[in-house]
């Protein structure tokens, strides 16, 4: 590094040279140009060591470098604690030298103002200089404690997305030390952000990191290879989504997955085998839920097919959405988020039933309504997803667990729970309409005062048409 800060000043001073046409170490026109190349290739071969020795490596958090950490951060973690306090005014700083614009980010930490000025000059060196700025290990340390430091500063987070961006233009950078999952947290927290300009700049060092396999010429030569590396960096960027328990990217990040398969990075197989792959990280209830949500979001509109619900389907999703429904049953929420992605997996796909029947999904979708009777949430879409069942074909519903009578009994228990509940109520009645129209049960409707409760809810919301109707039809099916 030593070498390398000291033939950067000599290029600069050659450069000041060149333009103002006075002569650098005796030497002027020709002979001048030809050391300056010399020297410049010779920065060019330092500069390909530091990527070679530490482009793999993983991003190391230390501080080090003789910076003593502030409070609240611990070696191997980005713990962050209260901000350095800036004594006096802030001092200049070199924006060309990477030691003196690191150094003033760690001065100046606690000043919003002072630490965009730092990222704005680091992202320059970023763009020219990536080599060296992943050598310096308090760098990209620094970036996501100043992140940390001011969520609500739109000038920081874009800033810090800019140096992160310049570095992804690296490739060796971008399969590397940036593919990491707390930079990707960071990246994928800035897709909800104000500011527009955030947002892409978010969204562009996203998808340079996860097409990094495309711009290395000895990888992009070969189709198949490109795209196993484009798949393993988008499955680094999922596994990040779930760990962080972000799911509220979904929609920004199915974006950048489009626009990355329009560029022909990636394809639907390889956005499916990704989100599979990330599905291996998870570790409890909360990584469950977000896991669920960010496939949703892949799966699209439930009341269309696609190549994406496809791929999804055939790389095992639905069983693996019914499995975290089952590992997980007593979490409320996670019920609700698996039973809203099995039925958009599903759609209209007739694979996609055969193979929720095949993970048993109705009778996991009774267990779910069973251990959760007091959330009205969860009784709302679990009974509109069982309603569906009645229209399936026999062997359809053995496979899967479907059973009508207990989906009458479940739909009349919770009924009787939510009475004041209209929207509830309104799913409940269609799908006993649905039972009615298709199957001999007008007597288990009937059973235990069904009829009774049924007139009951009609008289508690006679201002909501749908349920007025469905009540209606339920009522004339019962007494015929």
């Amino acid at each position: 590094m030593g070498e390398l800060e000291e033939i950067k000043a000599e290029l600069r001073a050659m450069k000041q040279a060149m333009r103002s046409g006075a002569a650098h170490l005796g030497m002027k026109g020709d002979k001048l140009i030809e050391y300056f190349l010399q020297l410049n290739d010779k920065e060019n071969l330092l500069l390909g060591q530091l990527v070679k020795s530490s482009a793999d490596a993983p991003l190391q958090i230390a501080v080090g470098g003789g910076y003593p950490a502030a409070p609240g951060s611990q070696n191997g973690t980005v713990t962050v604690g209260p901000p350095r306090i800036m004594q006096g005014p802030a001092p200049a700083f070199d924006r060309s030298n990477l030691s003196s614009v690191v150094e003033h980010m760690h001065v100046c930490e606690a000043d919003a103002t002072e630490s965009g000025k730092g990222l704005r000059a680091l992202s320059s060196l970023a763009y020219s200089g990536t080599a060296a700025v992943i050598a310096d290990q308090r760098a990209l340390h620094q970036v996501m404690r100043l992140m940390a430091l001011h969520p609500e500063s739109e000038g920081v987070q874009l800033c810090a997305c800019g140096v992160i961006c310049n570095m992804a233009y690296d490739t060796s950078c971008a399969l590397g030390a940036i593919a990491d999952a707390r930079i990707l947290t960071s990246l994928v927290g800035c897709l909800g952000r104000s500011s527009k300009g955030t947002v892409a700049k978010a969204t562009e060092a996203i998808a340079r990191i996860v097409g990094a396999g495309a711009m290395d010429t000895t990888v992009a030569a070969d189709l198949a290879a490109a795209k196993e590396t484009a798949c393993k960096q988008l499955g680094k960027l999922f596994s990040a989504i779930v760990l962080s328990t972000d799911s509220a990217c979904g929609p920004n990040i199915v974006k950048i997955c489009e626009q990355l398969a329009q560029n022909e990075v990636v394809d639907c197989p390889c956005i499916a085998k990704a989100a599979m792959a990330a599905s291996e990280h998870v570790a409890c209830a909360p990584h469950a839920s977000c896991w669920l949500e960010i496939t949703k979001c892949l799966s699209g509109d439930k009341a269309m097919k696609s190549d994406q619900q496809q791929a999804l389907v055939e790389v095992g999703a639905i069983s693996r959405s019914v499995g975290f429904m089952a590992q997980f049953h007593s979490d409320a929420s996670l019920q609700l988020a698996g039973i809203e992605c099995v039925s958009t997996l599903v759609g209209v796909l007739w694979d996609a039933l055969e193979a929720f029947a095949k993970a048993a999904g109705a009778h996991q979708i009774e267990n779910a309504l069973k251990d959760h009777i007091d959330d009205p949430a969860v009784q709302t879409k679990g009974l509109r997803a069982l309603s569906s069942g009645v229209a399936w074909p026999r062997d359809v519903q053995v496979k899967s667990g479907y059973s009508w009578a207990n989906t009458v009994c479940i739909t009349k228990v919770a009924m009787e729970k939510h009475q004041h509940d209209p929207e509830l109520q309104v799913v409940a009645l269609e799908s006993l309409a649905k039972c009615l129209e298709a199957l001999p049960c007008a007597q288990e409707i009937k059973s235990d005062g069904g009829d009774e409760l049924i007139k009951n809810v009609l008289a508690q919301h006679t201002s909501v048409a749908r349920l007025q109707t469905a009540g209606k039809t339920v009522l004339r099916h019962l007494k015929a």
